[in-house]
């Protein structure tokens, strides 16, 4: 049998990285303080009106350097771990419940462990706005910090904040044992929390034979001819006109 290692280019749209990690801290009387509690607290008294996309990346970890997937010459490969990392940042960067995505348990988790070796391999996708704190905030007088927390400047000339957009996809099985592996695009995989309409998917599988157009929820099978590592390549195009390409 023949082995085939699965890679996805990986795009990020319109991103920056602030630089701010997030982390959990230790208080003189050695109490551990909750992340979710301490991002609170440093933003207890900023306004957060600007953040429309409701999912602020500063007050979250961020394991996979948001910069890497610029979608432009050297941008990383991803594989299913970064897409997981990133998945992770976005549930916890989330401002309000309602704008969350499902726990890794009650979402994605379930639906890669119930795989079996003849479903078609499942491309998990993740087109999200976001937004993140300026990195010149303080050093432009938009915000003032005290201890560890940020204070809004009135009447300051520009927002905190800037938005970007994350674009990354990743095949949920990296390695196949057969030349004539099937994928899918699969509702209950594809997580998108822009205001676009998805007119056309279409996938280029790495077998030579270029893009091909593929609904939701339909199967590719695809032929290889030997195997190795094989680059997988995913556009989607949106009734605006515009397009995203992870590759």
């Amino acid at each position: 049998m023949k082995t085939i290692f699965l890679r996805f280019w990986a795009v990020l749209v319109c991103c920056a990285f602030s630089g701010l990690y997030s982390q959990s801290v230790t208080i003189t009387d050695s109490a551990f303080v909750p992340l979710d509690q301490m991002m609170d607290s440093v933003f207890e008294h900023v306004s957060l009106t600007a953040v429309t996309s409701q999912h602020l990346i500063s007050r979250a970890p961020v394991i996979v350097p948001i910069d890497r997937f610029h979608g432009g010459a050297g941008a990383d490969t991803a594989v299913f771990w970064q897409w997981q990392s990133l998945y992770a940042t976005l549930h916890l960067a989330a401002l309000t419940p309602a704008a969350q995505l499902p726990t890794p348990e009650n979402g994605y988790v379930p639906l890669v462990e119930n795989l079996s070796s003849q479903d078609p391999i499942p491309l998990a996708v993740l087109h999200y706005n976001y937004h993140f704190l300026d990195s010149l905030a303080l050093e432009d007088n938009l915000l003032t910090v005290q201890g560890i927390q940020l204070f809004d400047v009135p009447n300051r000339p520009r927002s905190p904040f800037l938005a970007g957009t994350l674009f990354i996809a990743a095949p949920v099985r990296e390695v196949v044992y057969t030349l004539t592996p099937s994928f899918t695009i699969r509702d209950n995989l594809y997580y998108d929390n822009s205001d676009k309409t998805l007119s056309q998917i279409r996938l280029d599988a790495g077998d030579g034979q270029g893009f091909h157009s593929v609904s939701l929820n339909d199967a590719l099978n695809v032929q290889y001819s030997t195997g190795g590592e094989k680059i997988l390549r995913l556009r989607l195009s949106f009734t605006d006109g515009t397009a995203r390409e992870c590759g």
